[in-house]
């Protein structure tokens, strides 16, 4: 399962806030930039179908992320109106430039000023990985699970890495913070069946404590299949059908 995101670290909090409210993700979908499959409005990193419990994300927005709070006042309150908005985008993908120009026109609405950066997408990857690109302050990014569990979310998206030596590698946001490392080792050394629990727990940790990042949709893949298919299954880590037990109804 593919989870797409705008990665925010270098935005002052409310200006965080504000910027996921005023990211018109249904429209950005429906201008092509995602596969129209796409579930936009969530907050947990972890689509439905992975190994969790049910709870943070699974119902809805929390209180604090409801429509009905208007990005314009967030921003006055923060002081923040005018705020700068710097993002990457490929100029030589039609799609995504009428997506942009949606994301454009909605921040501005809400009182940012947006100032998309233009690249192409043979340079995207290498411009938005670069820790010293200062032309931008948002890394629009995605992350395509090995397995449906948090120790195939939390460390490569959240861990902190060393930036000389690494890169920002998975961790677009540059989010580093010493307990959220430390509660990601400790996580990972529990009994496998206590993990699904602290994962969900540390997902609304990170959100509610530090909103480093807002996601904007999960990708997915429709399967169609005759009618006379049985044993059909979705493998949610390898987006396609369970191979190994598939067959056809004489």
């Amino acid at each position: 399962m593919n989870r797409s995101a705008w990665q925010l670290d270098l935005l002052p909090e409310l200006g965080k806030l504000a910027s996921q409210l005023a990211h018109p993700m249904h429209d950005r979908l429906a201008a092509g930039s995602e596969p129209a499959a796409c579930e936009a409005d969530r907050v947990t990193q972890l689509a439905e179908g992975s190994v969790v419990v049910e709870g943070f994300g699974r119902t809805g927005l929390p209180d604090c992320f409801e429509r009905s709070v208007n990005a314009s006042e967030l921003l006055e309150e923060a002081d923040a109106v005018g705020y700068e908005i710097k993002w990457l985008f490929q100029n030589d993908d039609p799609n995504i430039v009428k997506a942009t120009d949606i994301v454009v026109k909605s921040l501005e609405e809400a009182g940012f000023e947006a100032s998309p950066v233009a690249t192409t997408i043979a340079n995207f990857s290498t411009d938005r990985e670069d820790p010293d690109n200062d032309d931008i302050n948002v890394r629009s990014g995605g992350w395509l699970s090995d397995w449906p569990s948090g120790g195939s979310w939390f460390p490569p998206v959240f861990q902190s890495t060393d930036l000389e030596e690494e890169g920002l590698g998975s961790n677009y946001a540059v989010f580093s913070e010493p307990e959220v490392d430390q509660r990601i080792e400790e996580i990972s050394m529990l009994p496998i069946e206590e993990q699904p629990a602290a994962w969900n727990e540390l997902d609304e940790f990170i959100a509610t404590e530090y909103f480093p990042l807002f996601v904007l949709g999960y990708g997915g893949v429709a399967m169609t299949h005759g009618s006379k298919i049985e044993g059909f299954e979705v493998d949610t880590a390898a987006g396609m059908p369970t191979w190994k037990g598939i067959w056809v109804e004489q």
